[in-house]
């Protein structure tokens, strides 16, 4: 009688144990699948936004190049629209949390557990390349002027503070980009220049100043091919992303 009281009382805290972690591992499951798609969004959002960014910066080359001219100001607007950033970091709370705790165990898919391993040490490895390279950056806005640069971000962004990042590029959406540059769906110049008039400004000086730079285009050549590479790479961890999400929301 004593040892089947003994065997009753460990079956009973195993079955309760057992119990509580399939309960932590359902939290879980649902905090890394929120985290994922909190993912997924902010992946559509940043692919977006570059491929604005980098349309920008072709139609600055096209004026750099000589190839298609542009307004002073407009030139202006391309330019400093070429340098827009969005910093990006994966959602890893849950994750962290998963790996400081000693509960990665809960996720009974092993699979699972190294495809979740993978897709944060990829994203954490990808930073220097989503970090994409400032020198463009510092040579342009050391260029246009301070009053240009103020109007350009105020005027582009409002209305769209309630958005993850900066707007001034992503607005531009929708519009046509020349053939003669390079056949993209995206757009490079938004139509009036977000609402700006570009008679208020006197912009000759900087616009000159620009085309003249011996290493601006250089420069941006390699932020615009630095563009490419990374929008790719934020599609491929998106997909992972997207994979990662199917297979959480489906086991357990």
């Amino acid at each position: 009688m004593i040892a089947l009281g003994v065997l009753a009382a460990l079956f009973v805290d195993t079955w309760v144990e057992d119990r509580q972690n399939a309960e932590k591992a359902e939290i879980y499951r649902q905090r890394l699948a929120v985290d994922i798609k909190r993912d997924i969004s902010n992946l559509t959002a940043v692919i977006d936004y570059y491929n604005s960014v980098r349309d920008f910066g072709l139609v600055t080359l096209a004026d750099l190049d000589g190839v298609q001219p542009l307004e002073d100001f407009s030139l202006m607007h391309a330019a400093f629209n070429a340098a827009e950033e969005w910093a990006f970091v994966l959602e890893s709370s849950t994750f962290n949390d998963l790996q400081s705790t000693g509960a990665m165990s809960l996720i009974a898919d092993v699979e699972l557990r190294i495809d979740l391993a993978d897709y944060h040490r990829i994203g954490k490895s990808r930073e220097n390349v989503w970090n994409l390279p400032r020198d463009y950056r510092a040579v342009a806005r050391g260029i246009i002027p301070n009053p240009v640069q103020a109007a350009i971000h105020q005027s582009c962004n409002a209305g769209n503070e309630d958005v993850g990042g900066p707007l001034s590029a992503t607005i531009t959406q929708g519009a046509e980009i020349s053939a003669n540059i390079e056949p993209l769906t995206g757009s490079a110049i938004a139509e009036g220049l977000c609402g700006l008039n570009p008679g208020d400004f006197d912009v000759r000086i900087a616009a000159n100043e620009l085309r003249t730079d011996k290493q601006i285009s250089r420069l941006l050549r390699y932020r615009v091919s630095q563009l490419r590479v990374a929008t790719a790479l934020f599609a491929g961890q998106r997909e992972f992303a997207e994979q990662l999400l199917t297979r959480l929301e489906t086991s357990g």
